[in-house]
C-alpha cells in the first residue's frame, strides 16, 4: 500500500470529488514524507545526546517523536 492510499478514508471520499480526493491524498502524502524526513534529520543531529550518556535513560522512538514535535511546535 502506498502512503497516499492510507489517506483514503470515508470522510475524505464523502466530502471531496474524485479529482479533489486524489490531489488531497497526494498532498497528505507529501506532508507525511516531509515530516518523516524532518524527524530523521533531527534525530541524526541529536542521536548522540540521547544515547551517549548525556541522558540517564533510553528513549523510545515515540518519546523522541514527542520531543521533536515540541521543539518544532507541531
Amino acid at each position: 500500500m502506498k502512503l497516499k492510499d492510507k489517506f483514503d478514508n470515508p470522510i475524505m471520499r464523502h466530502d471531496l470529488g474524485r479529482n479533489e480526493l486524489e490531489e488531497t491524498k497526494e498532498q497528505c502524502a507529501e506532508i507525511a514524507e516531509e515530516f518523516a524526513i524532518g524527524f530523521a534529520d533531527w534525530f541524526w543531529e541529536h542521536h548522540e545526546s540521547f544515547y551517549s550518556g548525556e541522558r540517564d535513560y533510553y528513549l523510545e522512538f515515540n518519546q523522541l517523536l514527542e520531543i521533536y514535535k515540541k521543539e518544532k511546535q507541531l
